[in-house]
C-alpha cells in the first residue's frame, strides 16, 4: 500500500470565486487546498474521491480545467484521448462525458473568454495537434463540437489560452 507522501502531485487547478486549489494525484485522487490569511500557506481541506473509471472507461487523467462558476472540473484522459469528463466538484462524480469524434486527441482546452470559467458559460475551446475547436455543453448528444478549424499541415498545436474578448491565443511544440 502506498502511504499519501509517495503519490506525487500530478495536476492543478486554481478556483477563482472560491479560495480553492484542487490538486490531482497519480492515483486520480483530488486534494482540496485553501490559503491562509496570509497567503503564505496552502491548509488541506479534503480528499475528493477518485476519477479512475466512468461506464466501464478506465480512465488516466491529464489535464483539468475549472468550469460552470468553479462548480466543476473538465478532465482530460489519456484512455480516451477524444473526450472531456465533466467532474461535479460538490458530488465528487463524472456527471457527463463530452465527446469529439472528429478530433484524433484533445490536448487541451480553455473557457470561452478569460475567466469564463466564473460564469455559467457553456462554451470552451480546444486544440489538438492540428485543429482548434469550440464546444458547447448545451448540445444534447454526446458530440458536443459545434465548430472546428483544421490546418492542412500539422503545426503540432500545445496549448491554447483566451483573452478578455474571446481571443484566441494557441502555441505549438515547436514554440
Amino acid at each position: 500500500e502506498t502511504s499519501e507522501e509517495e503519490v506525487k502531485n500530478k495536476i492543478t487547478a486554481q478556483a477563482y470565486l472560491h479560495d480553492r486549489t484542487f490538486v490531482i494525484k497519480d492515483d486520480s485522487s483530488i486534494a482540496v487546498y485553501k490559503t491562509d490569511e496570509d497567503n503564505e500557506k496552502l491548509t488541506h481541506l479534503m480528499n475528493l474521491p477518485s476519477v479512475a473509471t466512468y461506464n466501464d472507461s478506465n480512465i488516466a487523467l491529464n489535464g483539468a480545467q475549472l468550469y460552470n462558476s468553479d462548480t466543476n472540473m473538465l478532465l482530460l484522459d489519456r484512455n480516451n484521448p477524444n473526450s472531456l469528463w465533466q467532474y461535479d466538484i460538490s458530488t465528487g462524480k463524472i456527471v457527463e462525458e463530452w465527446k469529439a469524434p472528429e478530433l484524433s486527441e484533445i490536448v487541451s482546452v480553455a473557457p470561452e473568454t478569460k475567466f469564463s470559467q466564473m460564469t455559467n458559460s457553456s462554451i470552451i475551446h480546444g486544440i489538438n495537434n492540428k485543429s482548434i475547436f469550440t464546444m458547447d455543453s448545451r448540445v444534447n448528444k454526446a458530440n458536443k463540437v459545434v465548430d472546428i478549424k483544421s490546418y492542412k499541415t500539422n503545426p503540432q498545436l500545445s496549448c491554447i489560452a483566451t483573452t478578455n474578448f474571446g481571443g484566441i491565443a494557441i502555441g505549438s511544440k515547436d514554440g
